[in-house]
């Protein structure tokens, strides 16, 4: 009878260690692919933030680019005497130009003011 249960007791056992293997095993690929699941997350992660750091990179280019010819721009556009004479000789002719046509405009909405007058009054006189 103490051989019986010694018996049941090691085949209990044998089934407890292939339960807790299979356990184990179970475990170990889930781990793996969980870890499978991580490692492609950080590897497209990874290839994003190496596309927005080029992208940064251009736009700093050409950031620094652009800084570069407005530099040289404001440099090589120092005016001399007559070039601010001719500026502002040319400022003070389109202002000229702009009081006159703002003059026109007046005029010819004056103008046409008096013509809806006067087709008021001749269609008032018709009736």
């Amino acid at each position: 009878m103490a051989d019986s249960i010694r018996e049941k007791n090691k085949e209990h056992h044998k089934y407890v260690d292939e339960v807790l293997l299979a356990r184990k095993m179970i475990i170990e690929a889930t781990a793996q692919t969980e870890k499978n699941k991580l490692e492609k997350n950080l590897s497209e992660a990874n290839k994003r933030r190496t596309e927005i750091q080029e992208k940064i990179v251009g736009k700093n280019k050409e950031h620094v680019e652009h800084a570069k010819m407005l530099a040289k721009a404001k440099h090589s556009s120092e005016k001399d005497e007559k070039a601010l004479e001719l500026e502002a000789e040319l400022k003070s002719k389109m202002d000229a130009a702009s009081k006159r046509h703002e003059e026109n405009i007046t005029h010819i909405s004056a103008h046409n003011h008096e013509l809806v007058a006067h087709a008021k009054k001749v269609s008032e006189n018709k009736k």
